[in-house]
């Protein structure tokens, strides 16, 4: 999740919530987020991010990662680019259930709007 105060890139963080499998390894759990990381914040032109990963059997913290590196990619990074979903994707419009959530649900009486007296 990209965070920005206001419209400068330049201050903004990307947060990154991960689970590791019980099934992978920790080191490699770690140098997979490490690099989605480096290169995400590279792709949305943040400068600054962190991962929060957790165990999926225990359920707990395992780890934070913080990176600020700022530079170019390497190699390897560069080429994974193309695997990481655009930045407008996490542009989302209102989800439809939202307008039938606030118009009330079945049995509920629907409030008439008043028009101001003149």
């Amino acid at each position: 999740m990209p965070v920005t105060d206001g419209t400068d890139p330049e201050q903004g963080w990307l947060f990154v919530w991960a689970t590791r499998p019980a099934r992978q390894h920790p080191d490699d759990a770690e140098k997979d987020l490490r690099g989605y990381l480096r290169a995400k914040k590279h792709q949305l032109g943040l400068p600054r991010g962190v991962v929060f990963l957790y165990d999926e059997p225990t359920r707990t913290l395992v780890g934070v990662f913080y990176d600020g590196h700022t530079g170019p990619l390497d190699a390897t990074l560069t080429a994974s680019l193309h695997t990481l979903l655009p930045a407008t994707y996490m542009q989302r419009s209102i989800h439809p259930n939202v307008k039938r959530l606030s118009q009330g649900t079945k049995g509920t009486p629907k409030r008439k709007m008043q028009r101001p007296k003149r």
